[in-house]
C-alpha cells in the first residue's frame, strides 16, 4: 500500500497531473466515537433491540458489550453513515463481537444514499475485507481513497446469529 493516496486530474494537454490527497500523516478518526458524527446520521437494515441499534456502532473504550446488531433474520445487513460533509476515506477500524462477529464485508460509498458503489481494488473488482476474528479492532483500509459523505458497510459473512460490530472511519477532512 502507498503511503499517500494519490489523485489524477485530467490537465490542459489531454494528459493528467498527479496529486496527493489525504496523506497518512493527515489521517484522523471522522467522528464516530468522538460523537462529531450525530446519531440520526448513524442508519441500518435492522437494529436487533434497542441496546444494540445503529447508533451504538460507535466504539466505546469504556464498553465492550454494545454495538450494532442486526436482526437475526436479516440476510443482507448493512450500516451507514453520513459524515455531513464530502471528505477523503482512507479505511475503517472494526471491533466485532466476542461470539457475533463479522469475517468479511465489502463497503460502498457516494456523495447520495441512494447512488452508492462498491469500493474497488486497483484491478476494478469490489474490494472485500477479511477480520480475522470477531474480537481484536482491525484497520483496514481501501486500495485507493474514497472520496464521499456516505459510507455504507455489507458484511458478507458472519460468526454467531447476528452481525455485530462497531466502527471508526479514518481519513482526512
Amino acid at each position: 500500500m502507498d503511503e499517500d493516496f494519490k489523485h489524477l486530474t485530467p490537465d490542459a494537454n489531454g494528459g493528467y497531473s498527479v496529486s496527493v490527497v489525504c496523506p497518512i500523516e493527515l489521517w484522523e478518526p471522522l467522528g464516530m466515537e468522538s460523537g462529531y458524527i450525530p446519531d440520526a446520521n448513524i442508519v441500518a437494515s435492522t437494529d436487533y433491540n434497542e441496546w444494540h441499534g445503529a447508533t451504538n456502532a460507535r466504539p466505546d473504550p469504556q464498553d465492550s458489550q454494545n454495538m450494532w446488531c442486526s436482526e437475526d433474520t436479516d440476510s443482507f445487513p448493512w450500516i451507514q453513515v453520513n459524515l455531513n460533509a464530502r471528505v477523503y476515506i482512507a479505511g475503517l477500524i472494526i471491533h466485532s463481537g466476542r461470539t457475533d462477529y463479522v469475517e468479511t464485508y465489502k463497503v460502498k460509498h457516494g456523495y447520495y444514499s441512494s447512488s452508492l458503489t462498491f469500493a474497488t481494488t486497483s484491478s476494478g473488482s469490489t474490494q472485500l475485507f477479511s477480520l480475522s476474528n470477531g474480537y481484536s479492532p482491525f484497520t483496514k483500509e481501501f486500495s485507493s481513497v474514497l472520496h464521499a459523505q456516505y459510507l455504507r458497510i455489507y458484511p458478507v459473512s458472519w460468526a454467531g446469529d447476528h452481525v455485530c460490530l462497531r466502527f471508526e472511519v479514518i481519513g482526512c477532512r
